[in-house]
């Protein structure tokens, strides 16, 4: 997967280099696809360890795993980003990353906020479906 790829097409529009694109495309979306399930894993294994009959035996274990499977995701997720990102990233003010950190959250909970009162309107007795 080379990321010049894309360029070397736009340059000298051959087959080949068109064919080299696509596979470098095919496989960067492949590898997103399996990132986005994997990522499901640990959720999912957490709701069928609540299940478990013998709960404070598997709890422990369960919460290790847990963690265990985010960070080796995770530590994936960031040595491919490291692999195959080419463009510099210039440094930032910390004030600027603690805002930016700020106002994701503030939109996380509007975006929930809106969501939950759409879904209370649609759910509503009154509602004309």
């Amino acid at each position: 997967m080379q990321t010049q790829a894309w360029d070397r097409f736009w340059q000298q529009k051959t087959p080949t280099n068109f064919f080299n694109w696509l596979v470098s495309l095919l496989k960067r979306i492949a590898l997103i696809g399996v990132l986005f399930i994997l990522i499901q894993l640990p959720p999912t294994a957490m709701s069928l360890i609540k299940n478990h009959p013998h709960l404070d035996v598997v709890s422990v274990s369960g919460l290790v795993i847990f963690v265990g499977l985010f960070l080796v995701i995770i530590n994936w997720a960031y040595k491919l980003f490291k692999r195959y990102n080419t463009t510099s990233i210039k440094p930032s003010r910390p004030a600027q990353d603690f805002r930016t950190v700020i106002f994701g959250y503030v939109a996380i909970f509007v975006g929930q906020m809106v969501l939950g009162w759409l879904n209370a309107f649609f759910k509503s007795p009154n509602s004309n479906r």
